[in-house]
């Protein structure tokens, strides 16, 4: 038989990408850190000489695991879970890039293929591989050393939030505290620049709390409805 339900039928509890670990964990970090180091050289190339001779950085990886990767010469020393790996990193990425060529040797397994950068912000890049996102915060050895005195920033579970998605004035709210509402459901109208809006739910659930009434006006990113 034929079916169209294979994402319910086969993860029913919804699909979620894996981690990476292993030597994927390796060959990743180490991708995400020469990334790091094409950033460091453009701004270099700038004027901003900042890190331009530090030798030895920290990765932590999906804020669990800590890889120590040090440079020597062309070649990257990687130290994760108690093993030592001499690599060299070829990629083809320039800032901004959202998917480029990588290529590492010298690991348990090499790895050649194309990689996406899902964001890449300063200490701040998250890559997709073999379907596993990972996020990488690289700091240097310096900063590592005040790393356990920053506060962890803590991300919003946005199925739990509606925001409003630009300012305005709030023309009408279709929905009340306890009320259970299904994707795709008008909860509000947002009227903003002469245009009005509606706002519908993007997941299954329950009212927690309306914080908005008719003819409010609100902010961008203001809390509009809270879910259970």
């Amino acid at each position: 038989t034929y079916s169209t339900k294979f994402i319910q039928e086969e993860y029913p509890d919804g699909f979620k990408l894996s981690k990476v670990s292993g030597k994927d964990l390796v060959n990743t970090a180490a991708t995400a850190f020469d990334m790091y180091q094409n950033v460091l050289a453009q701004k270099a190339s700038l004027g901003d000489k900042a890190y331009a001779d530090d030798t030895k950085y920290f990765i932590k990886v999906d804020n669990e695991t800590l890889v120590e990767i040090n440079r020597d010469g062309d070649e990257y020393v990687v130290k994760a879970n108690d093993t030592e790996q001499r690599l060299k990193v070829s990629t083809n990425y320039v800032p901004g890039d959202s998917i480029f060529d990588a290529e590492v040797t010298g690991a348990s397994e090499d790895l050649s293929s194309k990689v996406q950068c899902l964001s890449a912000e300063d200490h701040h890049i998250s890559l997709l591989y073999k379907g596993m996102v990972a996020k990488f915060r690289i700091y240097t050895e310096a900063e590592q050393n005040y790393e356990k005195y920053m506060p962890e920033v803590v991300e919003e579970d946005a199925t739990k939030f509606l925001r409003a998605p630009m300012p305005g004035m709030i023309v009408s709210v279709a929905v009340k505290d306890g009320e259970t509402v299904d994707i795709g459901q008008e909860v509000l109208i947002l009227e903003a620049m002469k245009m009005q809006n509606v706002i519908s739910a993007e997941n299954k659930g329950t009212i927690k709390k309306v914080h908005f009434k008719s003819g409010d006006s609100c902010a961008v990113d203001d809390l509009l409805v809270e879910f259970e």
